[in-house]
């Protein structure tokens, strides 16, 4: 098993109009609904299509799990900290894969450049350089475990390695973190909540040429799966008892690659 990464633009405008390709082909796929000829829609909403003769208008928001932002920028920081550290001997890592483990942070790392972050590079470098030979030497599938740091209160260092080419095979290596974190569910479950509850007080005109999508998407982690039906159930509930304008609500997470995601309806008039 590998993790499949799809970057997503950095600019807002590319993101959303990346996220809306995704949706589409959801749509289609989960509900047999095509939407076409999706353009930008200026001031309001976001965007506009056609689904066969009638018009639809399409706010798109992002769900922004702001604490699983922070950590997962800081792992990327770390990995690319670590690979820079390791230099040509990277190489000596090759067919392998090697997941860095943090222990989710728990508790957080600090920032990369300071003198205790600088320290954590250099303990996953030195340890990783000095396993390598027995990394190299496991069977295909075979999995190796190591904590090099794993006191309480104090950041956790360790890796789990698994060789999954032959030995001789050139294929290079893979070497990251988790990339997801553990959440409470009652934060989880008021995130969508909140994003939803967000877009009403905007108290945006009525949409007059058809009816207007809310589009809630999220990057990094799937909060609806981790929240269930509560997180769900929340919005629903915020959507009925407020005025607003929106005909539908729907949730995706965009999958890596092809041009679909994690589809939830969330609410629909």
């Amino acid at each position: 098993m590998r993790k499949v990464i799809e970057p997503l633009p950095d600019n807002k405008d590319e993101l959303e109009t990346s996220v809306i390709e995704k949706f589409k082909g959801a749509l289609l796929h989960f509900e047999r609904r095509e939407i076409e000829n999706v353009k930008k829609a200026d001031p309001w909403p976001d965007f506009e299509a056609k689904e066969g003769s009638d018009t639809i208008g399409i706010e798109v928001v992002e769900l922004v799990n702001r604490q699983h932002n922070i950590l997962h920028s800081l792992q990327q920081k770390y990995e690319t900290a670590i690979l820079e550290r390791l230099g040509d001997k990277i190489s000596l890592f090759n067919g392998l894969h090697i997941t860095l483990n943090d222990n989710y942070q728990t508790p957080q790392y600090p920032k990369v450049k300071s003198l205790k972050g600088q320290q954590i590079v250099e303990a996953f470098v030195s340890n990783l350089v000095n396993c390598v030979d027995e990394l190299r030497n496991l069977k295909v599938g075979q999995t190796f475990v190591r904590n090099w740091q794993n006191e309480d209160n104090k950041p956790k260092i360790g890796i789990f390695g698994r060789k999954g080419v032959p030995k001789n095979a050139t294929l290079l290596q893979h070497i990251d973190f988790f990339g997801s974190f553990p959440e409470s569910e009652k934060n989880v479950r008021s995130l969508l909540a909140k994003t939803v509850q967000h877009k009403i007080e905007k108290l945006y005109t009525p949409y007059d040429k058809g009816r207007l999508l809310l589009l809630v998407y999220e990057v990094g982690s799937i909060s609806v799966e981790m929240g269930g039906q509560g997180l769900i159930k929340r919005a629903q509930e915020i959507l009925e008892q407020n005025e607003h304008p929106f005909d539908e609500v729907w949730y995706i997470f965009p999958y890596a690659k092809p041009k679909l995601g994690a589809l939830y309806k969330v609410w629909l008039k």
